[in-house]
Formats: structure tokens, sequence, C-alpha cells
């Protein structure tokens, strides 16, 4: 088995090679309305490079092989968004376009704080409504609940998930996938607020979630194990220095505790 540095050093290589090379060419066509997403070649070698290290360090994701993504990702966007998916012949999977990016609206900083609560209750919400829906019989998660992820429609104030070629490991539980979403989904999007901002914030989120209880223990495991600012998938999706994930961390674990009692 490998050390635990170098699972660290394997499990960042892999991250920084998913971005960098880019597993899909994505082309958005706003005049049609539509979004044309095709896995590049680069993007099956790194998959299967990846899916196989994943096993072996029995990492809690996994990337969908082409089929299976396009079928996971048809189904969800037909069930949960009334919106059929179109599978080209040369394997492009073409969608509706269902808004903009959360992560370039925060990053953006164009919008005021009260957008921003509105749009953490937001985002939450459709998330929990996500959660609700089943898939092959199970309760869909998402398995990369970052706010690259995550889509704006400002004509009806919504949000919408996008990108389902993830899937969490067999192994969990509803209560632990559901938890590692919202993990990414709270980390993620608080990664980029203000710090006076950050506390109405996590509150909204959790009231618009509203986790029942088995699910809000999950959740707060996952964000009081020491190892978490360590995890390899936890850093790659959030980017914050130490004394930032332990406000947010904090922050986290108080509101847990309010929302409980």
């Amino acid at each position: 088995m490998a050390l635990p540095d170098g699972k660290q050093a394997m499990s960042r290589l892999l991250s920084f090679l998913m971005t960098v090379l880019r597993l899909h060419r994505v082309e958005v066509d706003r005049e049609e309305g539509v979004v044309r997403k095709k896995r590049t070649r680069m993007g099956v070698v790194i998959v299967w490079a990846g899916n196989g290290y994943a096993r072996l360090a029995k990492e809690r994701v996994r990337v969908l092989t082409i089929p299976r993504w396009h079928h996971r990702e048809a189904m969800i966007y037909e069930h949960l968004y009334q919106s059929p998916l179109q599978t080209l012949s040369n394997g492009t999977l073409v969608m509706k376009w269902m808004g903009i990016s959360v992560k370039g609206l925060l990053t953006s900083q164009e919008r005021g704080p009260l957008f921003r609560l509105d749009l953490a209750r937001e985002v939450s919400r459709s998330l929990s409504e996500l959660h609700g829906m089943q898939f092959d019989g199970h309760a869909v998660s998402h398995a990369d609940a970052s706010m690259t992820n995550v889509v704006y429609d400002e004509s009806n104030g919504k949000t919408a998930w996008i990108d389902f070629e993830l899937v969490h490991t067999p192994a969990l539980s509803t209560e632990e996938r559901h938890a590692d979403d919202l993990r990414a989904m709270m980390f993620t999007y608080l990664s980029f607020l203000p710090e006076p901002e950050r506390p109405k914030a996590v509150h909204a989120m959790i009231q618009a979630y509203s986790p029942q209880p088995a699910l809000l223990q999950a959740f707060s495991n996952q964000i009081r194990d020491p190892k978490l600012r360590r995890d390899a998938y936890h850093r790659a999706q959030v980017r914050l220095s130490d004394s930032d994930h332990q406000k947010i961390t904090g922050l986290l674990v108080k509101e847990i505790g309010t929302f409980a009692g």
C-alpha cells in the first residue's frame, strides 16, 4: 500500500491533470440555448488512470465511463428539469443551457450582499431537491457539489446542478454521500464570500436544505474529522488558507448545533 504522502501526491497530480488537460470539450451556444459537451481522447485516458488509482486508494468518488455518464446525465435532466438530452453519433452530449455559473457570479463580486445571501439559500434548496430524486433505485448525490457545477437562471432566480459524470462509491451510505455534497457546497460557496457575510449564509443554507438528523450527524462527522483539511479531494475542490478553513469549520459546527437543538 502506498504511503500517505505518496497518496496525497498522486491525488494532487491527478487533480492537476484533470484541471489542466480538460476531460471535456464544452461549447456554449447562447443563440440556440444549448451546451455541447464531449469527452476528449486525453480525458478518456485520464479517467481510466484516475479510476484505477481511486480503486486502489479507496477514494470516495469515481468518474463514469462515457455510456454510463450519458445515461445518468440524461435521466437526471429529464426527471429533475424536464429537459431531454440528445446524444450525437460522435459522442457529443447536447443539453439545454441552464444559466450562468454560480462560481462566476461569486468571483465577479458584481452583486451585493443581499443577492449573495439569497443565492446561497437557493443553491442549498436546489441541492436538497436533487437529493430527493431517485436514480437506479438509489437517492441521487452529485459527488462534486462545488460552485463550478451549479448555474443560476436570471429569468426566474432558480439554480440548477449540472455535470453528473462523477459518482460516489457504493460503499458509502446515502447520508454519507449527501453529507459529502453538503461539505463541497458549503465550503466552496463560503470560500467566495467576504468573512462578515459568512455567518448569515451558513444559517440560510442549513435552513434551506433542512437536513434530517442522520444526515446532519454525518455532515458534522465529516467536517469535524481532523483529516479533512489534508484530504486530497477536498483540497482540490476547496482553495482556502488554513485560517479561513478553520473559521468556516467553526461556523458550520456552531450552526449545526443550533439547528439540531
